[in-house]
């Protein structure tokens, strides 16, 4: 991973050619003077999750903790190293309201942080998670920080898709963060290609948290679309192109 990170910093691309105005928009974002967030509650409540040493019995149905293999975790143990990094959060938001998203869906809950962003934004978020114990975690978030367009679903996210409704003709914003192996990450991506509508926007996290992950976003990258790499996170606009296009940006 050190290795990918430094490669990151070092090889950001500089690309010249003419690009689509959704795709500049798109890259206008990664700006922070671009957005206009207010994330006091979010953050407040992120500390306050951070200083909680209570022990909790998690059930995991992805590839697990690189930390903590047990089922039993401390849930400032889990919200240092599994919530969303509070800059990824707001370009989030940003995004969704750059490009008037009304409903975002999350595959990935945890603690409900980035949930939280993303309802910042959206008028509603679908989110999922597979642990019950984490989930009700997450519910307090909600309650705490007054967000009342959130639908929380519990269960394996394979089942749960399989009951996802039509989702509409508008772009729809998607934050994939559960389940970091190749196939099941593949899996969600064809899923939500044939699905979304054009001009949508799916964000893959921790894209090099593993070989398997970073195996999978290099195969998503040689899609015909235009993709960018954030190191963290991994960002595909589903607007096809006749060939790929991959950028490295920092951020």
């Amino acid at each position: 991973m050190v290795t990918d990170y430094l490669r990151n910093l070092l090889q950001t691309s500089n690309y010249k050619g003419e690009l689509k105005y959704i795709e500049r928009d798109l890259i206008s974002l990664l700006d922070k003077s671009n957005w206009d967030i207010d994330d006091t509650a979010i953050l407040n409540r992120l500390k306050a999750l951070r200083q909680n040493n209570i022990t909790i019995e998690v059930s995991d149905f992805g590839a697990g903790s690189k930390r903590n293999n047990g089922t039993k975790r401390q849930i400032s143990n889990i919200a240092k190293h599994a919530s969303i990094q509070p800059k990824h959060g707001r370009l989030f938001a940003a995004l969704i309201n750059k490009f008037d998203i009304a409903l975002a869906v999350e595959l990935g809950t945890s603690f409900g942080i980035g949930t939280a962003y993303l309802a910042v934004a959206a008028n509603k978020v679908i989110t999922m998670e597979g642990c019950p114990n984490i989930a009700s975690i997450a519910l307090e978030t909600f309650s705490e920080i007054g967000a009342k367009n959130i639908e929380l679903q519990i269960g394996e996210f394979s089942n749960l898709l399989e009951k996802l409704q039509d989702l509409g003709q508008k772009p729809i914003f998607v934050y994939i963060d559960g389940n970091h192996a190749k196939a099941p990450t593949l899996a969600y991506f064809e899923y939500f290609k044939k699905k979304l509508p054009s001009n949508s926007i799916l964000v893959f996290d921790d894209i090099y948290w593993s070989k398997d992950m970073k195996a999978a976003w290099q195969a998503i990258q040689a899609e015909p679309f235009f993709t960018i790499d954030l190191y963290r996170v991994g960002v595909v606009l589903l607007n096809k192109r006749k060939e790929p296009l991959a950028l490295r940006l920092r951020y």
